[in-house]
């Protein structure tokens, strides 16, 4: 099911020698986090704003959920699509719970339902809602006012989120652990998901897809292992260091590269995996414990195998070897 749908979407500024949006076409399927990736000034701000009109375009159309957003009120549809921004935004006047409470209470929930949901989305971005819901934003370090910031843009249960480098101007650290929480929080959600960068590992690392633009236009929409294994032009090739096996490993996951169970696999003593382990890991393990294969486990059971030949394969980006394909 397709969520938003760009068609031919253009937007040239008065005074631009160019258009910093060129006939730009694309779907986002429900559920999913794509990510939109590309250098400073390629248009890709720009097209995140289509979608909740902050920004109108010149020529094309956006649609959520098959609705043309120019037909759908500008404050009902902001009330549809949460907002995170680099500069977080938060009401510094208000306390947190307060801050997170703005939609619910727009949208007129009930104080008992917005005090519950408040609490929810707190513990979900791993702040303790009896010590932080009465602070003020500025008694919060940058990375704290950003899980402010995403538990305010889901505060209004809306359908689309948008989010435009809300992890740029934090350490690399604090960076990390809000890109894994980002990660729980959309396998329990399943949000769709528009996510603005220029940080190619956090493109990789985040995203079901990836829209790559290069002068205002989509020069490729793929996965993360098609992009990275499969660039579409040198640019492309360039970007994503796709010559760079070492960086393939680290940045693709095991879920990129192992096999289904095959048919009677019953789990032995093979050392265990994630599946959103990344591949540098997963050639560690394998590599330290001689084992031939790895079982990929998930919430205690194993949904599938990984070898040698199967990263072998990823990082030349030839899929796996068809006579290991699962039977089931």
């Amino acid at each position: 099911m397709t969520a938003i749908r760009f068609e031919d979407v253009s937007k040239h500024y008065p005074g631009s020698p160019r258009p910093a949006v060129d006939l730009c076409s694309f779907a986002v399927e429900a559920g999913n986090l794509v990510v939109l990736l590309g250098p400073s000034g390629c248009g890709k701000t720009t097209l995140l704003k289509m979608t909740n009109r902050l920004v109108e375009p010149s020529a094309g159309a956006v649609y959520l959920d098959d609705t043309d957003v120019r037909q759908i009120d500008v404050t009902s549809l902001r009330r549809q699509t949460g907002y995170v921004i680099q500069q977080v935004g938060l009401f510094p006047h208000l306390t947190v719970a307060q801050n997170i409470a703005v939609v619910p209470e727009l949208l007129g929930w009930p104080r008992p339902r917005i005090a519950a949901r408040v609490d929810e989305l707190l513990e979900m971005v791993h702040l303790v809602p009896g010590e932080y819901r009465h602070r003020y934003p500025a008694q919060l370090s940058g990375g704290q006012q950003q899980r402010v910031g995403l538990a305010r843009a889901l505060a209004g249960e809306p359908r689309v989120l948008l989010m435009d480098e809300p992890f740029g101007a934090i350490d690399a650290i604090t960076r990390a652990s809000l890109q894994d929480e980002l990660l729980s929080i959309q396998r329990k959600l399943h949000k769709t998901i528009l996510f603005v960068t220029h940080d190619v590992d956090e493109a990789l690392r985040l995203a079901d897809k990836i829209v790559v633009m290069e002068a205002g236009r989509v020069v490729q929409y793929d996965t993360p292992f098609a992009v990275l294994t499969r660039p579409a032009n040198d640019f492309v090739r360039d970007l994503v260091g796709a010559d760079d096996t070492l960086r393939q490993l680290s940045l693709l996951r095991v879920e990129d590269a192992m096999t289904g169970l095959p048919t009677g696999y019953a789990c032995r003593d093979e050392p265990a995996i994630a599946p959103e382990a990344d591949l540098r890991s997963a050639l560690a393990l394998l590599l330290r414990t001689r084992a031939p294969v790895l079982a990929v486990v998930e919430d205690g059971r194993p949904v599938g195998i990984l070898t040698l030949e199967y990263i072998r394969c990823a990082t030349r980006g030839s899929g796996k070897p068809a006579k290991s394909r699962s039977a089931g």
